[in-house]
């Protein structure tokens, strides 16, 4: 009665339910394909707007000259702003690809491009201290590349001496669209850091380099303590 032995093969009849019920799950998979639509990445300059006219409405709102309010509403700033650049893509040009993949090691880029990343963004917040009063932006076209992937965002900056042109360069990653390098008056930023870092590799390690970058942070934070 009781061989010992049990077969784990199915049978023919439990073979065809498998089979059917692994065809119903496809057409059902086919199916929601069909009707639901594909989710499609907001336009470059929606990516610019948005961000940048919060940022803007935190400068103009008074509680930011208070000097007890600043440091809060900065970081209000930060987490408005990073989101909208490409970082680590940023750090990358303007290291070199040379030195980004033969002068740091690993956790070194990391630590580089977090470290550039608030540099940049303390950069940012002191240049335009003081001039956002009444600062308007007028956003005038964006192209997008056969590839869909790379655009360009024209804008400018009303001024009385004149407008001032700025470009953003932005590419897409994972869906979203970000910065990763701006020209003011035809200038790029990822150029200019570019022959500054160029310089700098031509003397010093990637650990010197990254320990420069630390001291002037800390000169940033210590003007940021003393205009406030």
């Amino acid at each position: 009665m009781f061989s010992g032995r049990y077969d784990v093969r199915p049978t023919q009849c439990v073979w065809k339910k498998e089979a059917l019920v692994k065809r119903t799950l496809c057409l059902a998979i086919l199916f929601l394909v069909a009707i639901v639509p594909a989710v499609k990445a907001e336009k470059p300059v929606d990516a610019l707007k948005g961000p940048i006219e919060k940022v803007i409405q935190i400068l103009q709102d008074p509680q930011y000259d208070d000097p007890t309010r600043r440091a809060d509403l900065r970081e209000e700033i930060r987490a408005l702003t990073n989101p909208m650049f490409d970082f680590e893509l940023i750090a990358k040009r303007t290291t070199g690809r040379y030195h980004w993949e033969n002068s740091f090691t690993p956790q070194q880029r990391q630590e580089f491009t977090d470290l550039f990343a608030e540099f940049l963004g303390n950069n940012y917040l002191t240049r335009i201290n003081g001039t956002i009063k009444g600062l308007q932006i007028d956003y005038l076209d964006e192209t997008i590349d056969d590839s869909g992937k790379r655009a360009k965002v024209r804008t400018k900056v009303p001024q009385s001496k004149g407008d001032m042109a700025v470009e953003y360069s932005m590419g897409l990653r994972d869906g979203k669209w970000k910065i990763y390098d701006v020209y003011v008056e035809g200038v790029s930023l990822v150029q200019n850091y570019q022959n500054q870092f160029r310089d700098l590799f031509e003397k010093e390690s990637a650990a010197q380099v990254i320990d420069r970058l630390k001291q002037k942070i800390e000169e940033q934070k210590r003007q940021n303590e003393t205009s406030t």
